[in-house]
């Protein structure tokens, strides 16, 4: 039973006063029991990439002269789909350069010297090439729709740097941005990218720009659950509804 009484045993032989008693602690054991079931689909996530591992290929330690370089490739089986790609766009050049940390210490880095301008795009779409174009063959990003979320760690940004994320599927594609200052780790719903069926996910691009001698340094992009589910928070809601009734009519 509810109370953790013996069946035999009636209420009536018991004073309001524990038998509320007993009701308040067992409902106590209950939302500890209940809540954690609201939030439990958080733990079924995809891991796109967390940048543990660095670029496969020869890479300039510095962008200098402005103009669109080449497509570099990091492949590791850590990697959604296998491959890393990301391509770097110097759009003014000043003094100093731009800098690229691909997979040191666990992040994606870009550090603009004074006066640099650049954008800087990375790719996930299984495959191999040096272009950024491709497709996965077909992958389920929402989990039988167990998740409902992109997630992606700012470690730090500066100067309200634009982060862009770009996803296709069969169909379509859709691009949603936001501007970050200082450390965050922000969520893309996929509510908020029309018309793209995440059962169906061909490929996902992140865009990075900023204003002049913008730094970022990222960690984990990963997809997660950030609406409670209903069943469990309509069980909880419930029971407690119960207990506030019962206080008011102890009260009364």
């Amino acid at each position: 039973m509810f109370l953790g009484l013996q069946p035999s045993v009636s209420l009536r032989h018991f004073p309001n006063r524990v038998v509320f008693g007993m009701f308040r602690s067992n409902l106590f054991a209950f939302f500890l029991l209940t809540c954690p079931f609201a939030y439990a689909h958080g733990s079924l996530s995809v891991v796109i990439d967390d940048f543990s591992v660095g670029n496969s290929g020869t890479v300039p330690a510095v962008f200098s002269s402005k103009g669109l370089y080449p497509v570099f490739t990091t492949t590791d089986p850590s990697i959604l789909g296998g491959v890393r790609k990301w391509q770097v766009e110097v759009t003014h050049h000043s003094v100093t350069d731009s800098k690229i940390y691909d997979g040191i210490a666990d992040m994606f880095g870009i550090a603009n010297g004074m006066g640099q301008h650049s954008h800087v795009s990375i790719r996930w779409d299984g495959q191999n090439n040096q272009s950024m174009s491709g497709n996965f063959p077909s992958i389920d990003l929402s989990q039988n729709g167990s998740v409902d979320s992109f997630s992606l760690e700012i470690l730090s940004a500066d100067l309200a740097t634009r982060f862009e994320l770009s996803v296709s599927d069969i169909d379509s594609s859709f691009k949603y941005s936001k501007a970050f200052s200082g450390t965050a780790n922000t969520a893309y719903r996929f509510s908020e990218f029309f018309g793209i069926d995440f059962a169906q996910i061909k490929s996902i691009q992140l865009n990075i720009s900023g204003l002049s001698a913008f730094d970022v340094a990222m960690g984990q992009l990963s997809t997660t659950k950030t609406v409670p589910e209903p069943i469990g928070l309509l069980i909880w809601s419930t029971f407690f509804g119960i207990g506030l009734l019962r206080m008011r009519q102890r009260r009364l």
